[in-house]
């Protein structure tokens, strides 16, 4: 088996967790810029500090409503669970389909 395999399994997960990194980011900025000083919205998000409930925030159905109301949040959101489903998925299916690849290299005869 080549390594070539294992090299791009890598980079196309970097990928879509840099993406989903950066697209939380942009989601993050654009609703703070976007609420203002609304009273409803937890004071962790406006923290500089990294914390799990900026990304969970926007998964709420308590916040599904704001969201659908601007259509850019949404997109955004979309796109940001789209690439989340996919960063859970594509490494254990690559490394699956490595593994299969590698089974079936020992399993046939060298000629």
């Amino acid at each position: 088996m080549s390594a070539a395999f294992p090299i791009a399994l890598f980079i196309v997960v970097a990928t879509i967790w840099a993406a989903a990194v950066i697209v939380s980011w942009r989601l993050l900025a654009l609703f703070l810029r976007r609420a203002g000083d609304d009273a409803d919205i937890p004071a962790v998000l406006r923290e500089p500090e990294r914390h799990p409930e900026k990304l969970v925030f926007f998964f709420r159905r308590s916040t599904v409503p704001r969201l659908k109301a601007e259509p850019d949040l949404w997109r955004l959101r979309q796109v940001l669970a789209v690439l989340l489903v996919l960063g859970l998925v594509v490494p254990p299916v690559g490394f699956a389909g490595l593994f299969l690849v590698a089974l079936n290299l020992a399993a046939t005869p060298a000629h």
